[in-house]
């Protein structure tokens, strides 16, 4: 199986799904060029070999300015120096306002492809509100997994947010659930967060385990 970084993972998927503006950097010029692109407050984000969840190690850190960046670097530096593991780079992607869900695809040896939905962001072990689907599904059924959630009251007219664009969110549980019924390579999907707002869905984050 090959697990694919963050950077690889988003190259996978951009074809199709809407994708959180990224750019791969590698040298200090380059991240201060690629935030300066995309423009103050960025997110910053370490790709190591062998660790994709960038949380557990601070890999993951938004800079409103360029001496914040060139600070950041320095640190994500020598965090990949301390775990003594491969440096891939540094993800420098725009900030995107909204919540944030997961979804998920695995394969279970009975059903075949199953889809999760469920809240994403850092509360979502804590509050471990996912539903499954067995793959693939439709649009209505992928509505049907947002309406089955404990908590949707968040993703509605929520403390002065506007509801979220559920048509967005379902078109993609949809489109992601035919990919994982037609394409038997892909093992393991995690997409956290898709960060959602009234107008527009898009990924932020994604991991993707592949088989030859």
């Amino acid at each position: 199986m090959t697990i694919l970084n963050a950077y690889e993972s988003q190259q996978w998927l951009t074809t199709k799904f809407p994708i959180a503006k990224s750019i791969l950097a590698h040298t200090r010029q380059e991240v201060i060029h690629a935030c300066n692109t995309l423009g103050y407050p960025t997110f910053l984000k370490l790709l190591t070999e062998g660790h994709t969840h960038k949380t557990d190690i601070h890999g993951v850190v938004q800079v409103n300015s360029e001496e914040q960046a060139l600070q950041t670097i320095n640190n994500f530096l020598a965090t990949a120096k301390k775990l003594k593991t491969t440096y891939q780079g540094i993800l420098v992607q725009e900030r995107v306002e909204g919540r944030e869900l997961l979804i998920g695809i695995t394969r279970d040896p009975t059903f075949g492809p199953i889809i999760a939905c469920g809240i994403g962001g850092i509360y979502a072990e804590a509050l471990h509100d996912i539903t499954f689907r067995a793959c693939p599904i439709t649009t209505t059924e992928a509505r049907s997994m947002l309406d089955s959630l404990r908590t949707k009251e968040i993703l509605g007219n929520y403390r002065n947010q506007h509801a979220i664009n559920t048509r967005a969110v379902a078109q993609i549980i949809h489109d992601l659930s035919e990919i994982a019924f037609k394409t038997p390579t892909l093992q393991q999907l995690d997409i956290n967060p898709l960060i959602v707002n009234e107008k527009e869905a898009k990924i932020a984050d994604a991991r993707v385990i592949i088989t030859p």
